[in-house]
Formats: C-alpha cells, structure tokens, sequence
C-alpha cells in the first residue's frame, strides 16, 4: 500500500547557532510504503539495505509470518503448531515504492538475515546470516552442528537462486557482514566459537571466548581460505570495508587485553585493572587475510564500540561509533585516543571519526548527541563530499539534538526515534530531524539517491506521527507491543534557501510552501497576456499557460496533483522558486 502525503517543516533551532537556521531543511516525504505481514518480527540494519546499477532498492529482513498476508506472498519454510520459525525475507521495490517482488529464503529450524551486498562483478545478490536447519526448502546442505552454522545465499536480481553454502564448524559460528572484490570474490565476516579446527574453521580459539571469523570465498561460494583474529578475551565483528589494493578493514568491537592478534591493551584496564570495557578494533589486513595493522580506540572506563563505517570519495575511512562516556553522576571520563570533546551529556554519544588508512591515526573526529542515547546506524557520503548519518535517539532538544522525541510522552525513554544529521565535510552540522512514530523506531537505513533526495527504511511498532500508512503486524505480543513492520519513505530536501524569490518587487507566489493552490500575483500587471511555465527541478514541465491579469493582478494554479518538491515558476524571465507539500 502507498499513499502520498505531505511532510512537517522544521520551524525552530534548539541549541545550533543561529546562521545555521537558514539552512534547516524541509522533509517533504513523496511517498512511503509497509512492508510486512501478520505476525511479524521483523529486523533491518545498517547492511539490510542495497541499490543495484538499474537504482531498484532490496531490504533484507528476518520474518516470523506463518502464512501469506500483507504483502508478504509466501509463508516461511516450516510451521509447527501454527508458529512458524523466522526465515530471511528479500523484499525489491522500485524508487518509486512500487513491489517489484518479495522472497522467503529458509530451512526448517530457523534462519536469521545479517547482511546483504551487491556484487558489482558478476551482477549478483549476496545475502549472509545463521540458519540452524538441515537440508529443506532452499537449504541444499545440512548443518555442521545443532549449535548453527552461518548461510550464505547468492541470487540474480529476479530473486532467483544460483547457489547457497553453509560454513561453520561443530561450535556456533554466524556471518554479520562482507564486502566483494573486483574479481567477483565475496569477503564474509563474523564470529566462531570452535576451539579447534574442524569442517571449515582452519585455526584453533586465539582466546577463551569468541574470535573474529573471516572467510573468502570465489564467485561460486567455494572457500578458498579463512582466518580467525582476536584476543585472550571476546571480540564481536561490525563490518568488512573494501579498500583499494584489495585490501580490507575490519570494524570490531574487543574487551581483550593485549593478546594474540589485538597489539594495544583496554583504555579502561590502564585506568582501573578491575575494569574490562570494550573498545574499537580496527584491523587491516591484506588480500590473503595477513594483518597489516591493528588499533585500538576508545575512552577510560567506558564501553565504545563501532557501529557502522564506509569508504568515502577522498579514500579515507569514516566510523560511526557509539561512546559510553559518562558516569552515573554525569562525569566525563576521558579518552585514550581522538575525542576532544568533554562536555557531560548522556550515556552513550555518538562518536564520528576519520581515519587515514595507511597506519590508522585520526585525521578529524565529532562527539554529538543528547542528554541520553544516541547511536549512529549509517553514514552515507553525498556529492558535495558532506554526509548524511542516520541514528536512533532517545534523547529529547539537548546539546546538537534541535528536536524532542517524537510523541506526547517525553518521559518514556525506552522509545527510541530516527534522528537524522546532516554534515559537511568537516564534521560541522548543518541541520538535524527527528523522525519517528510514539512507539520504538529501530535501525534506520538510508539510500541516498541524491543530495537532495533519499530513501529511509527502518523497523516501526506503531504507525502515527510520521508514518502515514496502516502496518499490517497488528496484533499485541509480549510486552504489549505489535512485532513490527518495516516502513520505507522516500524524502525531499527542500532547502528554505531554494524557496528564496529572485525579484520581490514583481511576483508574489503564496503560500509557499503550498498544499493544494498556488497563487501567482503581479503587481501593476500590464494589460496583456503572460507566457507562465512551471517545471520541477529535473526540468520536467509541469504546467504552461498564456493568462491575461487584466481582470485581477492574482491568478490561481491548482498543484494537489504535483509530486512533493521544488518547483521553478517562470513569468516573462523572472523566476521563483516554491514547495509543494
């Protein structure tokens, strides 16, 4: 279901200085779409979300539907006793929020999705996870151990299956994340457990807990080597970014000390040896899978962790992480590398940080946030080289958040909202929104289409405020709270700057921004008629009439029907510029 609505204008600026106001955005929302069905738990992440070359976006999601209903087609692998057990579910919409088709990829005992790539190569979809089946449904192999074992799929761009392959060993092993190579090879990411070698995990445990587990595989899903990274104590695996060289990056979260593959000890255990917080573990490593480097960053006695990172145009890495800085009375502890900033906030920040790839030092680094959590889900690099980072926010107005949570219950912090931060290329802010429902909006991912223009999906429980469409998860469960939908909405920057008239002193466009009407005044028209175009801001025409003010110096333009957007309205070699809401 799609419905075209109209979005809210950002009036006010909270706490950012004042020149930033003129340029506060605003969101028009062209259009949004559900996706989902009864009886849902559906989950989407920073690496759910992918554009092929021909601009189709897919979704990766984990589904718990035991039939066929909302827009969901086919109903999971296996159901026992009317419960289905969660499959991965592919969903293709077009960028104008049209279903293309959606695909239930599972076994009879369970799969989980964790990532989903392009493989620019050959063309391809690449989707990675866990899966706990046997042999059943699209699962062509049985499982290595009851434990789990990690599923990696491949299909065309027509939600066909070319191959799939389990990795793992006879302890519990799960893919989180990946990056392709220019030859078509696939890097996949995750964590093991095994302490020996056995099946496909070549290396003994490095600690007591679990390691880093890293598997290359060629364009047919043949393994064709596989590495295990870490220290005496656990490490959790974020992401694999591709560099140039065909050399990789590894985001990683360790609480190790100084053992095996990690060189630094934990910030905190220098503070306080009782302490064992976890830092980022930064780890690059050549095409063979040799370590290059690896580095340590983080805070005294706090637990930081890296959450999302990407390549951007200059080659240089930008993370977005998330610091547990301050203690229960508000006291800044301090870092150990990078952060400058101490003033108190809340719990956890978010910390953005730029790196040089060659030895990992810190080239420009921005802790922002509010008074309580703040977490940085995406970031995506636009033309202008600023970026566009999506979060999820509990915090209300404080600090560089210029909006309160979303809702009439600002003291319920257990909702969280999209939150959404726009950057130049120096970290400044240049405006902030908050987006969201009253209920627990969850990992929003965004594909920008331009700088103007991006698509944003993300998990929601309730469908009011922001989103304008009915979900289809209707009923409560635990907690009192539906499982959820995914919501996905494409949006429209329309910077206040561009609504600027180039000559005041002629022609009067009102209300602008407009709804439904436009209306075009001149003053002291002359007795003629007037050549009047309208085009939207890709140059398509919209409207053209030759008019007559003879009558009244004001004329009236019907716009219900036009696209949300900007629109250039020309009159005799005087244009303006308006919204359409």
């Amino acid at each position: 279901m799609k419905k075209i609505v109209w979005g809210s204008i950002m009036i006010c600026c909270y706490i950012l200085p004042c020149n930033i106001l003129a340029q506060v955005p605003i969101l028009v929302k062209e259009w949004e779409v559900m996706l989902g069905s009864q009886g849902e738990e559906l989950n989407i992440g920073p690496q759910y979300m992918m554009q092929d070359k021909n601009g189709d976006v897919y979704i990766m999601s984990t589904s718990l539907s035991n039939a066929a209903s909302g827009n969901k087609t086919d109903p999971n692998c296996y159901i026992q006793d009317s419960i289905a057990i969660t499959d991965m579910w592919l969903v293709k919409i077009d960028t104008n929020g049209n279903i293309l088709w959606n695909r239930t990829l599972g076994g009879e005992l369970g799969e989980h999705a964790n990532c989903i790539m392009l493989n620019s190569a050959k063309d391809k979809i690449i989707v990675t996870g866990g899966s706990n089946s046997d042999m059943s449904c699209e699962k062509t192999q049985n499982r290595y151990d009851s434990k789990g074992d990690t599923w990696t799929l491949e299909l065309d761009l027509d939600s066909n299956i070319i191959w799939d392959k389990r990795y793992g060993s006879k302890s519990f092993d799960v893919f989180y994340n990946g990056a392709t190579a220019p030859d078509g090879s696939v890097l996949i990411g995750g964590f093991s457990n095994a302490y020996a070698p056995n099946k496909d995990v070549s290396d003994s445990a490095i600690g007591i807990l679990e390691d880093i587990w890293l598997v290359k595989i060629d364009s047919a899903g043949n393994k064709i080597w596989d590495q295990k990274y870490g220290s005496f104590y656990s490490e959790f695996p974020y992401e694999v970014i591709a560099l140039s060289n065909e050399q990789y990056l590894l985001l990683n979260y360790t609480n190790g000390q100084k053992s095996g593959d990690v060189s630094d000890s934990s910030f905190s255990s220098k503070f306080d040896p009782s302490y064992f917080k976890g830092d980022n573990w930064l780890l690059k490593i050549d095409s063979s899978g040799k370590k290059i480097w690896d580095k340590r960053y983080g805070c005294l006695k706090a637990e930081d962790h890296p959450n999302c990172g990407m390549m951007n145009s200059d080659g240089e890495v930008v993370i977005g992480a998330s610091l547990g800085l301050s203690s229960l009375n508000g006291n800044f502890y301090p870092c150990n590398d990078g952060v400058a900033d101490t003033t108190p906030r809340g719990a956890f920040n978010a910390w953005l940080y730029k790196i040089d790839t060659s030895d990992g030092h810190i080239i420009k680094e921005k802790r922002f946030g509010g008074e309580l959590n703040d977490a940085i889900m995406q970031i995506i690099e636009l033309n202008d080289k600023g970026y566009l980072i999506a979060l999820k926010s509990n915090s209300n107005a404080s600090f560089e958040k210029s909006e309160n949570r979303i809702g009439t219950n600002l003291q319920n912090t257990n909702n969280y909202d999209i939150w959404l931060v726009r950057m130049d290329s120096a970290f400044n802010i240049l405006w902030d929104k908050t987006l969201g429902t009253d209920g627990y909006d969850d990992t929003p991912n965004i594909i920008a289409l331009s700088d103007s223009t991006f698509i944003l999906a993300a998990k929601i429980k309730i469908n009011n405020n922001d989103v304008g469409i009915p979900m289809f998860d209707t009923a409560n469960y635990a907690l009192g709270w539906p499982r959820g939908d995914i919501w996905v909405a494409k949006w429209f920057i329309a910077n206040p700057a561009q609504v600027d008239e180039l000559n005041l002193a002629s022609i009067n466009l009102y209300p602008n921004p407009a709804l439904d009407l436009l209306y075009i005044t001149l003053q002291n028209p002359k007795n003629k008629n007037y050549q009047i175009q309208i085009h939207d801001m890709h140059g398509r025409k919209m409207e053209q009439k030759s008019i007559s003010f003879s009558k009244s110096n004001s004329i009236m333009i019907e716009t219900q029907n036009w696209p949300p957007g900007v629109y250039v309205v020309n009159i005799e070699s005087v244009s303006k510029k308006v919204v359409k809401l």
